[in-house]
């Protein structure tokens, strides 16, 4: 088995990795534990203004060694772990990738495992970590001020507070390159609050009026 329990890795949110499934966190980077599957595994994008589904990647772990690279066009192909490729932090790219004579033979992880390098060296950078519960830290807290981010379904995401109130998020190309999320009409603060970003690697989030809301556990 390759996760190591509490690993904590950049972007990541979680992954199943043969029979257990390990919480990460942005926060991270490269230890001697180079065979943890946790930092290689994940939803990457390239950031650009006109994206398409070659720019989508979600990198997985199919067995042993092997990973796979696949777009959300459906094109995939094989990495390999070897010894020699993680001392450089990278992995083997397989002949089946179209790219493989064009020089793209090693996929290499960048910055902590922020990016990756894929064909012609372009960055593909970890999908927004923005689930979660958060706090605004004050000293006279109410239930507006512990927050759930919740995913719905596809690019759609939920703010909802201890009060029961809540408003749609959505994630857009534009968003994923600021690191934020698009605030929907249904929120109240909506004409002052249209964007959700997220500062200093996901350690907390501007809300309404812009007031920060720190990732915590108040549950």
């Amino acid at each position: 088995m390759f996760c190591q329990d509490g690993f904590e890795v950049a972007g990541v949110e979680s992954v199943s990795c043969g029979d257990s499934t390990t919480q990460g966190s942005y926060i991270g980077s490269w230890s001697d534990d180079l065979g943890t599957c946790l930092r290689l595994t994940g939803n990457f994008f390239m950031r650009n203004d006109n994206p398409n589904n070659w720019h989508y990647v979600d990198i997985t772990h199919v067995s042993g060694d092997t990973y796979k690279w696949t777009n959300r066009a459906g094109v995939s192909w094989t990495l390999t772990k070897t010894t020699a490729s993680m001392l450089d932090d990278q992995l083997e790219v397989g002949t089946d990738c179209p790219y493989h004579n064009n020089g793209h033979t090693m996929m290499k992880y960048m910055n902590g495992g922020e990016y990756v390098l894929g064909p012609w060296n372009e960055k593909y950078y970890r999908e927004l970590n923005v689930l979660g519960k958060y706090f605004m830290r004050n000293d006279n807290p109410n239930n507006w001020h512990y927050v759930e981010i919740t995913h719905v379904s596809g690019d759609n995401y939920r703010w909802t507070n201890k009060a029961g109130r809540s408003w749609s998020l959505t994630k857009t190309a534009a968003s994923l390159m600021e690191e934020q999320l698009d605030v929907g009409s249904d929120c109240p603060y909506f004409s002052t609050h249209k964007v959700l970003k997220f500062m200093n690697n996901w350690e907390y989030m501007l809300g309404p009026s812009n007031e920060k809301y720190y990732r915590e556990d108040w549950s």
